[in-house]
């Protein structure tokens, strides 16, 4: 008996130590709970074990925090065919982000997040199609017990209509949007 309770503590002690081990895709409820008599599991109990489709469920939710942000801030509006500057996705106290991260709904096309060399998670890209104003969810894993969250609004629009006195950059704007609209 004293060689179980010996071999339970370390692995009690391993686990606490180097973080949680993956328990299975329905070994709790969104709160953690492990399963029993009265208690289904849909999550993993290790939160940063759970699938993207599981985490945006709201698997570990007690583990979440809500303290992702860009930097630079995202504009409200970005345009057709813009090359987007690298925003930062970041978290408020600090922690590592692992990538990939799980998004919903999808980015526009030619917009994606990627990493650097050093892991830092970017969004980045060429807005290829017009996309209106859509929020997206994002769950990013942290270190073994965090996931971090946040929402944004995305919305690719037609590039504003430059404007000079002699009228020939308006002419030259609208046939642009004239030939993006009946291109295809």
């Amino acid at each position: 008996m004293l060689r179980a309770f010996v071999i339970i503590f370390i692995t009690i002690t391993i686990t606490s130590t180097f973080g949680c081990g993956c328990y299975g895709p329905s070994s709790c409820n969104i709160f953690l709970q492990p399963i029993g008599p009265n208690i289904t599991g849909d999550c993993d109990c290790c939160p940063s074990c759970n699938t993207c489709d599981q985490l945006l469920f709201g698997c570990a939710i007690l583990s979440t925090k809500q303290d992702g942000y860009f930097s630079p801030e995202l504009p409200h509006i970005f345009y057709l065919n813009q090359t987007l500057d690298k925003y930062y996705l970041l978290s408020k106290s600090n922690l590592h982000l692992q990538f990939p991260i799980c998004v919903r709904p999808e980015l526009p096309n030619g917009v994606t997040f990627s990493q650097t060399i050093d892991g830092k998670i970017y969004l980045s890209g060429v807005a290829k199609e017009l996309y209106p104003p859509t929020q997206h969810t994002i769950r990013a894993k942290g270190v073994a017990e965090s996931i971090v969250s946040q929402t944004f609004i995305l919305h690719v629009s037609y590039p504003k209509p430059s404007y000079t006195s002699s009228g020939n950059t308006i002419k030259n704007s609208l046939f642009q949007i004239y030939s993006l609209l009946y291109s295809n």
